[in-house]
């Protein structure tokens, strides 16, 4: 019986792990992502496009991009 509990207890615990590496992955990913300028990069627009099935993310990569661009136009005017 004791066995049951620490194998449960050891497996919530690497499963535990695995999500806050899947979350700080993501959350270094999404800061990589904000610091760039991605009017710029069309590789990356298409990488996202496709990635962001949500609609909410669609809209609010659309809004950070129309915003990149117009900072691009204004530095390169």
């Amino acid at each position: 019986m004791n066995y049951k509990k620490v194998c449960f207890i050891l497996i919530g615990c690497l499963v535990l792990l695995f999500i806050a590496f899947g979350i700080n992955k993501y959350r270094i990913e999404q800061i990589n992502i904000n610091a760039q300028n991605i009017c710029a990069d069309d590789e990356l627009i298409a990488r996202l496009i496709v990635s962001n099935s949500n609609p909410f993310s669609k809209f609010k990569f659309i809004k950070k991009r129309n915003t990149d661009c117009k900072v691009l136009l204004i530095t390169n005017k």
